[in-house]
């Protein structure tokens, strides 16, 4: 018979064991195997880390130069949990939404819908988004993203 001690006071006596751990420390597990035909046992020691769940902060840049060199040449929203929701909108300095998206995949090259090259200048841009791993609930960052040709 097998006994899993995971170390945060849960025991199962079971052949295999899934077990999440929901807070951040260090873990002992212990497992204990005994054979009870034979009177032997064994017990074998583990020490696990849990550093708690992933958490994702959006990265927005601050500048970019859309100028075709390869280098820089968009925006690109880094670090977006690819399971939780996503929404950015930038506007100009009218006002007027140049850019929105809700795949933070989709990097933002500086361009109008039409394909006309925007002006060089300020951005203003509102993030939108949930971290699906995060009690934080809807987050929301705002900035400004400088355009330089």
């Amino acid at each position: 018979s097998l006994i899993w001690d995971m170390g945060d006071g849960n025991v199962f006596t079971t052949n295999s064991v899934n077990h999440f751990y929901t807070t951040p420390g260090s873990y002992t597990i212990t497992m204990e195997a005994y054979d009870l035909t034979c009177n032997k046992d064994e017990t074998i020691t583990q020490t696990v880390n849990f550093l708690g769940p992933q958490v994702f902060e959006v990265i927005v840049p601050n500048v970019f130069t859309p100028n075709g060199d390869g280098v820089n040449d968009e925006v690109k929203f880094e670090d977006a949990d690819p399971n939780g929701t996503f929404n950015i909108i930038i506007w100009n300095r009218w006002g007027n939404k140049v850019y929105e998206s809700t795949n933070q995949s989709q990097n933002w090259d500086g361009l109008k819908d039409n394909g006309k090259a925007l002006e060089e200048g300020l951005y203003y841009y509102e993030l939108i988004y949930t971290d699906q791993c995060s009690d934080a609930g809807e987050r929301l960052v705002t900035g400004y993203i400088h355009l330089m040709k």
